[in-house]
């Protein structure tokens, strides 16, 4: 009976450890599809604005400004 109790409580923690990892897999996935909307969504300007309030300058803010610029070339039409 004591078996049957720990093995019971073991296939518990495992459910439940599963359970903790999927929502948490869910929420990184849900956090980083929002924050590249929000990103998506800035022009250059609102992009150094957010910068400079935040200190980032740099090497950080050219990497920032050459990804929203293959955004921008990738998501417009092609002539």
């Amino acid at each position: 009976m004591i078996a049957q109790v720990r093995r019971n409580s073991r296939l518990a923690y495992l459910k439940l450890n599963d359970q903790l990892n999927s929502a948490n897999a869910n929420a990184r996935a849900m956090y980083e599809s929002l924050t590249n909307t929000v990103i998506d969504g800035w022009g250059e300007s609102d992009l150094k604005n957010f910068c400079d309030k935040n200190s980032i300058n740099g090497k950080p803010l050219l990497d920032l400004l050459v990804y929203t610029d293959r955004l921008t070339k990738s998501s417009s039409p092609g002539y």
